[in-house]
């Protein structure tokens, strides 16, 4: 092999340790490095694509796999992963046609059994859909649903090591043939791994608004996993979280304790979580310990909000092991608090009102890059003058030490105001927002929010956001399958830290109650107090004190704004975080904002044109050229 061919080789290498380390973007560059020095390999192509749909640039995806089939007509790979992308985009017929294609190529180059069982797979999954969609809009023929489980079956036939296949069977009979679920798993005596297979129809059920069916069903799944082998972790963790998720902590917790494996993360974990449900904080913050001294390398594993604030302490605190235990207790107990008063998203569809430019710079974006990503400016930037010091108002008036937590605002009984001169390099952790509102054609919201760009009340937009673009706080429900072309095994170095600064974007319900307030600082005072007497290590508890209070300040609101009934996606970053905060520089000066890692294009329902708005058959004829439904609005305005 010579030079050049080595260094081909060693791009295409690194971008393959870059997919499974799910980092994307670096794994695009390696590809793309590679397909520079040689254009002529559909199989980097496809590697490509795979990458692109998995940050859900699918524009550019689509573009890389068809260049995959220039090169190589019957590459199966690329019209499953086409296929992906318009499953993604619910375009159900296409993407079944480009699973068919996937499915005649992948038979007719004797491809892998594998490959053949995710085609039949994935098409299945987009029979199902389909027949989900019909089903809600009154069409009662049973076609696509037949042909899913048909599909469903073959899958498993051609790979019985498919989890995902025997899960979403299972998941599809639950609508139309739950007395045969029992009658299939009894007669699959060959299920590998039945407790991975619990675990999706665990994941479906909550996805699918708690569908206690698949949740019985997975309890089965769990032990007839503990029937081969009785000491399976996976089982008896998802059996304990059964018990969690229909609020019986208590059995919860009698049940892990039985489960004598201290040394394994992801038990420990789970008792931390029962203990800091159950109030049980000093315990919760034991087994935290033990899981942060084990020392692992999770790769991709979501840590969560309680061990990211312990290991935030452990890793910042000069204290002993003993005060980060009681320190930590306290953290703990204010955020269960706060937590319980968060109330997640109730309705199925939401909205955001804008000016009509920022539509159109959605649009650019997506036609330059393939993504658009939706913005969420700093707190700062907010319209209500009363922005977060609502709270604090409140607040104060039924504990003045709140004024210690936050030194920048000036306390005053009835209100409080920001200083003049504050370093904001003191405040750590600054918090943006992102509004959403679920009515998508309302007088008082147009004439509130959807301006145009000169303030003309109802000269704007709105953008109707498909429900599953924000995520349920446990499972994101998304689960879609690609094949990576690689001679790669057992890649030994695919483990990084992961970014604790990442995400999910649960979104919450804004309260406009004062009421609320009380009840928070009721709660949360007597740990406060505790805290702030603290003089060792002020400053590290006082900025991981104010970026929990801030996660709840800025969803309580004066009762004089109820009519938005407004929920809102809060993300906290550091202010140095130059990776994740960006600047606006169409204002003087720059706004900063971050973005959700998510391509907001493949989420947008339709468009809502305002009352006011200028040139609405132009703007019909622009939206219809993007492929974006739009509708005007029926509000009367003068």
């Amino acid at each position: 092999m010579d030079s050049f061919e080595s260094l081909i080789n060693l791009h295409i290498q690194r971008g393959n340790e870059f997919y499974y380390k799910r980092n994307y973007y670096m794994a695009i560059a390696e590809y793309k490095k590679a397909l520079r020095l040689n254009s002529r390999s559909d199989a980097v192509y496809i590697n490509l694509g795979n990458s692109y749909a998995s940050i859900q640039n699918f524009d550019k995806a689509v573009e890389a796999y068809n260049e995959a089939i220039k090169l190589n007509s019957g590459n199966g790979d690329a019209y499953l992963g086409i296929g992906n992308a318009e499953d993604f985009r619910k375009n159900y017929n296409n993407s079944i046609e480009y699973y068919t294609e996937a499915i005649k190529f992948y038979n007719k180059n004797s491809a892998p059994e594998g490959n053949k069982s995710i085609a039949f797979l994935n098409r299945g999954n987009s029979y199902f859909r389909y027949y989900k969609d019909l089903k809600e809009n009154g069409n009662t023929d049973y076609t696509y649903y037949s042909n899913a489980i048909s599909d469903y079956n073959e899958a498993i036939k051609l790979n019985n090591l498919n989890t995902e296949a025997y899960a979403r069977k299972i998941y599809a009979l639950s609508f139309e043939e739950y007395a045969k679920i029992d009658e299939f798993l009894n007669r699959s005596e060959t299920i590998h791994f039945p407790e991975v297979v619990g675990d999706m129809c665990l994941a479906l059920g909550l996805y699918d608004n708690n569908n206690s069916k698949m949740y019985k069903i997975a309890l089965k799944l769990y032990e007839k996993a503990m029937v081969t082998d009785p000491n399976n972790i996976l089982a008896h963790m998802g059996k304990a979280s059964i018990f969690m998720i229909n609020g019986d902590f208590e059995k919860a917790k009698e049940y892990i304790d039985s489960i004598t494996q201290d040394s394994n993360f992801g038990i420990l974990v789970l008792k931390a979580t029962i203990h800091i449900e159950l109030e049980e904080f000093e315990k919760a913050t034991e087994c935290f310990e033990k899981a942060y001294e084990l020392n692992l390398d999770l790769g991709n594993f979501s840590y969560g909000d309680d061990l990211t604030s312990y290991m935030y302490l452990k890793e910042n605190l000069k204290s002993n092991n003993d005060s980060i235990l009681e320190i930590s207790s306290k953290i703990l107990e204010i955020s269960k608090k706060i937590r319980d008063h968060k109330k997640p998203l109730e309705k199925d569809k939401l909205v955001h009102y804008t000016k009509p430019e920022v539509l159109i710079s959605l649009i650019n974006e997506k036609k330059e890059t393939g993504m658009a990503k939706f913005r969420l400016y700093h707190t700062d930037y907010m319209n209500d003058p009363e922005e977060g010091t609502f709270f604090l108002n409140e607040a104060y008036s039924k504990w003045n030490e709140i004024s210690k937590i936050y030194p920048e605002y000036e306390f005053k009984t009835g209100y409080c105001t920001p200083k003049e001169t504050v370093e904001l390099n003191n405040n750590k952790f600054q918090t943006f927002i992102g509004s959403f509102l679920p009515n998508d054609d309302d007088l008082y919201l147009w004439r509130t929010y959807g301006k145009d760009s000169k303030g003309e009340d109802a000269g704007g937009i709105n953008i109707v956001i498909r429900p599953d673009f924000f995520d349920k706080d446990l499972f994101s429900g998304s689960n879609r399958h690609f094949v990576l072309n690689t001679d790669t095994k057992n890649i030994s170095d695919d483990k990084f830290r992961p970014d604790l600064g990442s995400y999910k974007n649960n979104i919450y319900k804004v309260m406009y109650d004062s009421q609320i307030v009380d009840d928070i600082i009721k709660d949360i005072k007597k740990p406060l107090e505790e805290l702030l007497s603290i003089s060792e290590d002020k400053e590290v508890i006082l900025r991981l004190i104010r970026s929990i209070l801030d996660e709840i300040r800025y969803l309580v609101k004066s009762k004089h704004y109820t009519a938005e009934d407004e929920y809102r996606v809060i993300y906290k970053y550091p202010l140095d975080w130059k990776a994740k905060i960006k600047e606006d520089v169409r204002s003087v000066p720059p706004k900063m904002y971050v973005e959700i890692e998510k391509n907001m294009a493949e989420y947008i329902e339709n468009v809502t044109l305002g009352p006011k708005l200028e040139n609405k058959k132009n703007w019909n004829k622009y939206l219809n050229y993007h492929g974006i439904k739009a509708h005007e609005s029926k509000c009367p305005f003068k």
